[in-house]
This record gives C-alpha cells, sequence and structure tokens, in this order.
C-alpha cells in the first residue's frame, strides 16, 4: 500500500514538473514573439520616415527639376549650350592637288641644275566654328534673341596619303631630290588646297551652315513665333 502512495506521488511530482516546464515553455515563447513584434515595429517605424522622406525628397526633386527647366531657358543656358559644342567643323572642300615641284641650283655662277617632279594627292580641306566663343544676349522687352559667332576658319588640311601619283620625276646633277623637298612640296600643297578652297567660299558657306545650326538650336527652347533669333558675326 505505501508502494502504491509512493508511485502515485512520485507520478503527481512528475506530471507538476512537466506542467510547469510546459507553462514556462508557452510563456518564453509568448515573450519572444512579444519582443519580435515589438522590434519589427520599432524597424518599421524607422524605415518608414526614411520612406516618406524619400518619398517626399524625390517630389520635390521633381519639382525642383520642373521650376528649373523653367529658370533654365536663360541666355546663360542656350550660351553654354552652344559653347559645349565646342569647335564644329560646319563645310567640308574636298580636292585633288597637281603639284610641280622643281628645284634649281646654281654652281659657279653659271651652271644650273633642276630637279623637278609632278605628282597629286586627294584630300579634304575642313572649315568651321568655333562655338566656344559665342556669346548670347536675351533682349525679354523686344522679344529678340542676339548670337553673336565667331567668323568661321580653316580647320585643318588632311591629305589622303594612298593616294599619291607621281607622273614624272627629274633629278639634276649635283641636285638630288631629297625627303625634305617632299615635305617642303607638301607645304606648298596644303596652302594650294587652303587657297582653292577659299575661292570656292568655304568659309562663307561655314558661316552659313553654322547660322543654321545656331538658330535650330534656339528654336529647341523657344517658340520661332515668340522670339526673333538674329545671329550675327563678331
Amino acid at each position: 500500500m505505501e508502494e502504491k502512495n509512493l508511485k502515485e506521488k512520485r507520478e503527481t511530482i512528475i506530471t507538476i514538473v512537466f506542467s510547469a516546464i510546459m507553462v514556462l515553455a508557452i510563456v518564453a515563447m509568448v515573450i519572444i514573439f512579444a519582443i519580435r513584434k515589438a522590434s519589427a515595429e520599432e524597424a518599421i517605424a524607422e524605415v518608414e520616415p526614411d520612406r516618406v522622406t524619400t518619398q517626399k525628397v524625390f517630389v520635390e526633386k521633381d519639382k525642383i527639376v520642373e521650376v528649373e527647366v523653367e529658370k533654365e531657358i536663360t541666355q546663360e543656358v542656350i550660351q553654354d549650350g552652344l559653347r559645349d559644342m565646342g569647335v564644329l567643323i560646319t563645310e567640308e572642300y574636298y580636292f585633288t592637288m597637281v603639284e610641280n615641284y622643281v628645284k634649281s641650283k646654281t654652281f659657279m655662277k653659271f651652271i644650273t641644275s633642276e630637279s623637278a617632279f609632278i605628282y597629286s594627292y586627294d584630300g579634304v580641306v575642313t572649315a568651321g566654328v568655333d562655338f566656344n566663343e559665342i556669346k548670347v544676349v536675351r533682349d525679354k522687352a523686344n522679344k529678340k534673341i542676339l548670337i553673336k559667332v565667331p567668323a568661321s576658319e580653316i580647320q585643318n588640311v588632311d591629305i589622303d596619303f594612298d593616294s599619291f601619283k607621281i607622273y614624272s620625276e627629274k633629278e639634276g646633277l649635283w641636285n638630288p631630290i631629297k625627303m625634305s623637298d617632299y615635305n617642303e612640296s607638301m607645304v606648298e600643297l596644303k596652302k594650294a588646297a587652303i587657297n582653292k578652297a577659299e575661292e570656292k567660299d568655304i568659309l562663307k558657306r561655314a558661316d552659313e551652315e553654322a547660322s543654321e545650326i545656331i538658330e535650330n538650336f534656339v528654336k529647341s527652347f523657344f517658340d520661332k513665333n515668340e522670339y526673333q533669333i538674329v545671329v550675327e558675326q563678331m
């Protein structure tokens, strides 16, 4: 009988201990869940203002951009936009030049030795405007935009060396043709090409093309019927 009572007491104690452990486990789980929920809420509370701020900043930036677009249509912005183009090639003149190079030397005051060669090259002369020097004046009262532009200049002479052709070559006694002679003749060829291009009004056409580019650029900012656009050379 005593053994039976002892066994029942042990079972009762085990049941109580187990129940206590279960209760503690449940309480611990509730506490952990509450802590996690609180942490999550704090994290959300910390993140939400940033999101709202970011959205507000983004919206404000959009508004600022819209306002700036209105403010940016000024003579400074137009001028900066044109100057960003740098030196703009507005006209090209393609050529084929035939040159007759002659080199003479006189010996003992009465003996002349002459060397010569005739050759040709293809190439292109380019002309353009330095847009870095452009000045813009906006007259709001008279609805006029004045753009002052520097005159066009010859920018370069490019020779197509693959197009070289030689037609005749003669070397005089004690007067051989040297590489320096070819270099000197090339300088003369470039000068002749520039002169020919200028005779063909390359600079005038370059000015006209530059004016058209400038007018189209300014018209992208303003209604052409709202402002009179005037391009003048400095």
